[in-house]
């Protein structure tokens, strides 16, 4: 079981979309984080709809309009369940369907000063 996280720095780009497939597909991702989308909060819905068919996705739009932090699942396989979202973080535990375990996960996009990183 694999889980990726990356910084795709312009989701928007239909390349970056390509390069995201490609990665889950041939890494075999149950579970990816992705940081600084730059994807307004209107496209989330299709974006994240059309970019892995059949998967789920939470993200932090509602805590920033800055920071996005996405995380998506395959719920086939897992299922994610937000404990608690900010505008730099997003927990929660994941349990993998086919082995009755669950893990703590955390997505962490820290601000770039310490004063607004302080909160983290």
């Amino acid at each position: 079981m694999s889980f990726g996280f990356w910084n795709v720095r312009g989701l928007m780009n239909p390349i970056k979309q390509a390069e995201v497939r490609q990665f889950v597909r041939q890494n075999n991702i149950y579970c990816v984080g992705l940081l600084e989308t730059k994807v307004p909060v209107n496209n989330f819905p299709n974006l994240s709809f059309g970019l892995l068919p059949g998967w789920l996705w939470v993200s932090n739009y509602e805590h920033s309009p800055r920071w996005h932090i996405w995380v998506g699942w395959n719920p086939l396989l897992v299922c994610f369940n937000t404990r608690n979202s900010t505008d730099q973080i997003i927990h929660g535990d994941i349990s993998f369907l086919n082995l009755g375990s669950t893990l703590f996960l955390s997505m962490v996009y820290g601000e770039h000063s310490f004063v607004a990183r302080r909160s983290l």
